[in-house]
């Protein structure tokens, strides 16, 4: 069987899957991981094989590829709660 999994560029969502990953292949499947080219070293030296897609990007510096949500995180839009820092800059307070 042929085996591709994907993953956000990060080793906390890749690294979890290197058990499975490495079962699947010891019981003789053929694994294959998919992600940003960015991460290709990181899947490759784990021992498996990478194919790029989608956006390039790590997640060491998300303002290059994601600039609004950057914007849009720092503003406290959609997080459920107030950006309590913006307010402590200006003067004001939580």
């Amino acid at each position: 069987m042929r085996v591709l999994l994907t993953t956000q560029p990060g080793r906390g969502h890749f690294d979890p899957m290197v058990p499975c990953a490495a079962a699947l292949r010891t019981a003789g499947h053929e694994v294959r991981v998919a992600s940003s080219a960015a991460f290709a070293r990181t899947v490759e030296t784990a021992g498996f094989d990478f194919t790029a897609i989608g956006e390039n990007f790590s997640w060491e510096n998300p303002e290059t590829t994601f600039p609004e949500f950057v914007d849009f995180a720092r503003r406290g839009q959609g997080l459920g709660q107030r950006n309590h820092l913006d307010e402590m800059e200006s003067g004001g307070g939580p």
